[in-house]
């Protein structure tokens, strides 16, 4: 029992690591047939430099459909708010989109902009 719980605590430290140095967001663009289309924004450090980067994530129900296996309003129970206006709120969402993918700083160097898309 010892074990279980010092791994599972072991890997909550790991998760926190992986997102602490990171910081995730979502930006919201408006489409023409109303529908609305989200890009990852990933920001990291390393070696004392910022490195910034975008990823075309694609229309916002089809994204949590096909990328994330969930349907938009589960992805809205799990942050909390379904408020994409608020800035708060699209950092909710880059980070669950973040942490629900496995990224990490590491992918800001890894991924090119369009493979996480749901295109």
């Amino acid at each position: 029992m010892f074990s279980q719980i010092s791994s599972l605590s072991l890997q909550h430290i790991i998760d926190h690591l992986k997102f602490k140095n990171m910081k995730s967001e979502v930006i919201v663009k408006r489409r023409e047939d109303f529908g609305h289309d989200w890009i990852l924004v990933l920001e990291a450090k390393k070696n004392k430099i910022l490195r910034r980067k975008s990823f075309y994530l694609g229309q916002d129900v089809k994204f949590c459909s096909r990328v994330l296996g969930m349907s938009p309003r589960d992805v809205v129970d799990e942050i909390g708010s379904g408020d994409f206006t608020k800035d708060s709120n699209l950092k909710l969402l880059g980070k669950f989109i973040s942490k629900r993918l496995g990224l990490s700083s590491k992918s800001i160097d890894e991924l090119d902009a369009w493979d996480l898309s749901c295109q």
